[in-house]
């Protein structure tokens, strides 16, 4: 019996010894400045679709714009980072071809690229490895 409770109070004093009484995060929140820059090879025949998270959101957003593209936000760990490109001819008829690029930064550092002729993307959940 004495060899239980010994058992027990080790247990129980590991228990408090691995607790804090503070209410601390177990990481620490970082926020960074992501931009999104998305290009299209050949900017006379072709336009840019574009799907990219806006900030303080969790919606895909699509646009077709004129390359280059750029969009810039503030994201805090856990915040979802995602950036697609898909090149839209100018013209319905036009079957020549062309290379999308997507690029993603953190803190004005290249962070991701992705190159394609149909379609680049980038995803990830900043901060979380």
């Amino acid at each position: 019996m004495k060899k239980y409770l010994s058992l027990l109070l080790a247990c129980l004093s590991l228990v408090f010894i691995g607790c804090s009484d503070k209410d601390e995060p177990d990481a620490a929140t970082t926020t960074a400045k992501i931009r999104y820059e998305a290009t299209v090879a050949d900017p006379t025949n072709f336009k840019i679709q574009v799907g990219y998270i806006e900030e303080n959101s969790t919606t895909l957003k699509q646009v077709v714009v004129e390359s280059p593209f750029k969009y810039q936000l503030s994201a805090k760990t856990g915040t979802l980072i995602y950036l697609s490109v898909s090149p839209v001819a100018r013209v319905e008829t036009y079957v020549g071809s062309t290379t999308v690029k997507g690029i993603v930064y953190v803190d004005d550092k290249l962070f991701k690229e992705d190159s394609n002729a149909l379609f680049s993307a980038i995803g990830f959940t900043f901060g979380v490895n």
